[in-house]
């Protein structure tokens, strides 16, 4: 068996190591940049989006504020219509000053209002004529619980209803001279006084149970209580519940209502809720109310949209 000189032996080792050295570094430079290729190609890191100031203003503040405009096609407002079987609209703004398990809370609320008064009536028969009627509210709210979507809340306010501009008319027997025969007409008597309120409402796990008293104070002028105005005639103590909201979809939900005026009546309501998306919805609303002393029987269905801001 032959043998190489050892010099010789040496270089081709040596011309073998540098060879291997090549090709592995090149195999490893080609892995790491097929690797990189893919990262790069398959992975997107994103910087993080920082709140506007305003959302992290909004988010700090203790002060929330909601906003709410509606059309009705009859605007029931419980379980009396307040247009008259007419189209209406309703504005509803919150201001709401939060501290931990304690809110404090401002509402300021406007309906339309009319009677749409007949030509003629008996004599002595009053009507008020107005064309809004505002609610303004003042009160408190105590969270029990820790749970957001199961928490119980205690509210108690009080507040004060308006009809801005508003009058009450009395029809008057006019005789007439020229062989016509009799009419009446509206004799102006006095503004609509306003009336108080005091409210206690429990929400627990989405159910709403609340009480109402009224106060009207300062009455309007009448001869007797079938002889007055819608403004006058409708209060006394009011108990309402409403039931938790439940889905049948995403977008659809339900719930039922019911309301009892010890001197006015009584309503069922079933309401379907239709969500279009975070600042509009729609609301279908079957009615039923059953009138007592001089209110009439009464049913239908109503469509509100609702936009919130």
């Amino acid at each position: 068996m032959s043998t190489l000189p050892q010099s010789k032996h040496d270089s081709i080792l040596h011309s073998a190591s540098c060879y291997f050295n090549k090709v592995t570094w090149r195999s490893c430079l080609a892995l790491a940049s097929l690797i990189t290729t893919q990262s790069m190609a398959y992975t997107t890191i994103e910087p993080p989006v920082p709140l506007s100031e305003r959302a992290l203003l909004v988010k700090q503040s203790p002060v929330t504020f909601h906003y709410s405009a509606e059309l009705h096609s009859d605007l029931i407002w419980q379980g009396i219509s307040l247009t008259s079987g007419l189209p209406g609209w309703a504005s509803k703004a919150t201001f709401t000053l939060r501290n931990n398990q304690f809110n404090t809370f401002l509402d300021i609320n406007g309906y339309a209002y009319t009677t749409n008064p007949s030509a003629s009536k008996s004599a002595n028969t009053q009507t008020d004529i107005a064309y809004m009627m505002t609610q303004s509210k003042f009160g408190s709210q105590l969270l029990l619980g820790t749970s957001s979507t199961n928490q119980t809340k205690l509210t108690i306010s009080q507040g004060i209803f308006t009809w801005p501009g508003s009058e009450v008319w009395e029809y008057t027997d006019l005789a007439c001279t020229d062989g016509g025969g009799d009419s009446s007409y509206l004799r102006s008597q006095n503004p609509i006084k306003p009336v108080k309120s005091f409210d206690i409402t429990l929400d627990y796990a989405g159910m709403t149970m609340a009480y109402s008293t009224y106060s009207t104070s300062s009455k309007n002028q009448s001869a007797t209580e079938s002889n007055e105005p819608i403004s006058t005639r409708i209060w006394g103590d009011y108990y309402h519940i409403e039931s938790k909201k439940h889905s049948l979809s995403r977008s659809y939900h339900y719930n039922l209502e019911f309301g009892y005026w010890n001197n006015t009546g009584q309503h069922l309501d079933f309401n379907l809720y239709i969500d279009f998306d975070n600042d509009v919805s729609a609301t279908i609303k079957t009615y039923d109310f059953k009138g007592k002393n001089t209110f009439s029987d009464n049913y239908g269905v109503v469509f509100i949209m609702n936009y919130h801001l």
